[in-house]
């Protein structure tokens, strides 16, 4: 009787649905990349941009700093918040027909006049379910 017992449970383990990370947030490869292009990548891949700043008392500008402040008028307002100094580290936020959330941080200064693009460093997908 033991034996059936450890061998029903052993294939109702079997076969339970796995859900992970991998399968319910299809992130494409972006890692290094920088932001414009890791940007088009992700809406090519059906992640949309989620606006996260609220603006200042006229209604027009966001108090950013650092990147921020270039990433803004280039229309990225998926941007959720930049440091001024250290890595100049900032966060974006997307998420996907499933409502998963994508953070994406990226690292480096910003210097368009020298074509120089901060990367991104790391990303981290919240699926709705978990």
């Amino acid at each position: 009787m033991k034996k059936i017992f450890l061998g029903l449970l052993a294939l109702s383990i079997t076969l339970l649905p796995t859900t992970t990370i991998a399968s319910t947030c299809k992130v494409p490869p972006i890692k290094g990349k920088d932001y414009a292009e890791a940007r088009k990548i992700l809406i090519n891949n059906h992640w949309k941009p989620v606006k996260t700043i609220i603006l200042d008392e006229d209604g027009d500008s966001p108090n950013l700093s650092g990147n921020g402040r270039i990433y803004w008028p280039k229309g990225f307002y998926e941007v959720e918040n930049c440091s001024g100094s250290g890595l100049a580290v900032c966060t974006f936020i997307f998420k996907d027909k499933n409502n998963n959330k994508l953070r994406v941080v990226t690292a480096g200064e910003e210097f368009p006049e020298e074509n120089i693009q901060a990367s991104v460093h790391s990303y981290k997908c919240n699926p709705k379910n978990k």
